[in-house]
């Protein structure tokens, strides 16, 4: 190769050099790959209601709803939380892919079971909701005041419901007593005291419309008490206490001398809504007081001659005689007090026996009938002597029921706070209230004063009628009346 043929070759290398550099930096950048696709919504299952209590053998239809849940696929369901069968789980019926019906076992234990729904487009996706299934005591529920409230509790001791919210023990407070259910169980009577007068009140079961059937004018002196609802509920009895002129002057053994009002009751019965108020006894200055409704309607009062019964409207009254006798549910049979223990008789005085009383130091307190009459539950109380000196002890008691004709006398329950707890202070743990037997008549509730010694809870206390247990079900203090069963709606 020449010199002038080499000369040529290294220019042509040298511009094919520069070209390739020049096209390097003018190139355009590689091409961005498009951006991924935003990721699909996520699935969410929802179930209403969240949780819920269903009573034994009862049903509660939930819904299901699927958030992002393309072609509106839905859910299935399934019973979780619990091995066995229907019987012992529940099952479900009506299923479809948004709601079902889950049917609840008839059990005699609160138990939990879960119901989950889970989505048909992504099964992971899922959701439960609890259900406690209750048994079927709970449909019952027992009505007592509590530091001058009206409240209402279940009988397994859950949702305990206040009614009234202005009671209370400090001056100028209302105070409740006597609550009492109408017989179907849709109302509650009870009296409503405040500063210087008492009224009859009653109110819907759930504590709404409250309604005064007795009100009184400011500076009318009357005072009533709710005596009770007749068998029907059409009318109510009660009594009211009004002054008289009568005083009466006392001196104590320190010499200071003391004076005080006579005051005197009389029963009257009223519409249940308040109207057709009028007098059953004598207005006069001798006292008298609502004793019960009999089945059949009439009237019993009791009145210094003893128990006298009559029609509601005051007709064909007769005395019955003294003592204090309680009817059974039916009126065929009447149980009192005789010879220091309970005596059953017909209510024609034939049929007459004792019934069999526990030992000999005690004696006998109050008692009812069961519902359908076959029983009677009653207390027994106790006094000591110590030294000579007889301490009556209001907290020492038994609890006890036995069959109408004497036979299976159970013990049921007891409290025993000791001569050094009667001399303590006779209050404590004493029976306030009950026995009460249960529509039902397989359980009966007690009222217990709250002990600070702390042998009794205090509160209410229900025990099974055949004695194999007890439960406390509002074990705090300041339960201060008898408890009321609500009546089974038919």
């Amino acid at each position: 190769m020449s010199f002038n043929q080499m000369n040529a070759w290294f220019a042509l290398l040298s511009a094919s050099l520069v070209l390739g550099c020049d096209r390097a930096l003018v190139d355009p950048p590689p091409p961005v790959p498009p951006p991924a696709p935003p990721p699909s919504p996520a699935i969410i299952v929802r179930i209403t209601p969240a949780s819920v209590t269903v009573v034994a053998g009862h049903t509660q239809t939930f819904s299901a709803t699927v958030e992002n849940d393309r072609g509106a696929s839905g859910v299935t369901w399934t019973i979780s939380g619990c091995t066995g069968d229907a019987a012992a789980c529940g099952s479900l019926s009506s299923v479809t892919t948004s709601s079902v019906s889950y049917i609840a076992p008839v059990t005699q234990q609160r138990r939990t079971i879960d119901i989950t729904a889970a989505s048909i487009l992504s099964p992971a996706q899922v959701c439960s909701t609890v259900i406690t299934v209750l048994p079927a005591l709970a449909l019952e529920q027992i009505a007592f005041v509590k530091n001058g409230d009206v409240y209402v509790v279940d009988a397994d001791g859950s949702n305990a419901i206040r009614l009234t919210s202005d009671g209370g023990y400090q001056y100028g407070a209302a105070w409740y007593y006597g609550a009492a259910w109408s017989p179907d169980g849709s109302t509650l009577g009870f009296t409503h005291a405040h500063v210087g007068e008492a009224e009859i009140v009653v109110m819907n079961a759930d504590g709404s419309s409250p309604r005064i059937l007795t009100p009184h004018l400011e500076g009318d002196s009357a005072r009533d008490t709710f005596g009770g609802w007749s068998p029907n509920g059409s009318q109510i009895a009660f009594g009211r206490s009004t002054p008289t002129d009568s005083v009466v002057h006392y001196q104590d053994e320190d010499g200071t001398w003391y004076s005080y009002r006579v005051w005197v009751s009389h029963v009257y019965v009223m519409n249940a809504d308040g109207t057709g108020v009028r007098a059953l006894s004598n207005q006069s200055e001798s006292s008298s007081d609502f004793y019960a409704w009999l089945p059949d309607g009439r009237i019993a009062i009791r009145q210094a001659e003893g128990i006298v019964l009559m029609n509601p409207d005051g007709s064909a009254a007769t005395t019955y005689g003294p003592g204090a006798p309680v009817w059974s549910p039916d009126g065929s049979k009447i149980a009192f007090g005789c010879n220091r223990t309970i005596c059953v008789s017909n209510v024609d005085g034939s049929g007459l026996h004792e019934l069999p009383m526990p030992g000999s130091s005690g004696s006998y307190g109050a008692f009812f009938w069961s519902r359908d009459g076959t029983k009677l539950a009653f207390s027994i109380g106790y006094a000591w002597a110590l030294d000579s000196v007889v301490f009556v002890a209001e907290s020492n008691w038994d609890i006890y029921a036995v069959n109408a004709d004497g036979s299976g006398l159970t013990h049921l329950m007891s409290h025993n706070a000791g001569v050094g707890g009667a001399a303590m202070g006779a209050g404590i743990g004493r029976l306030l209230g009950g026995p009460a037997w249960s529509p039902d008549g397989k359980t009966i509730a007690i009222t217990i004063d709250a002990d600070f010694l702390h042998s009794a809870a205090g509160g209410i206390a229900v025990i099974n009628a055949d004695g194999s247990g007890s439960s406390e079900i509002n074990n705090t203090a300041g339960v201060s009346s008898a408890p009321a069963w609500r009546p089974r709606r038919k």
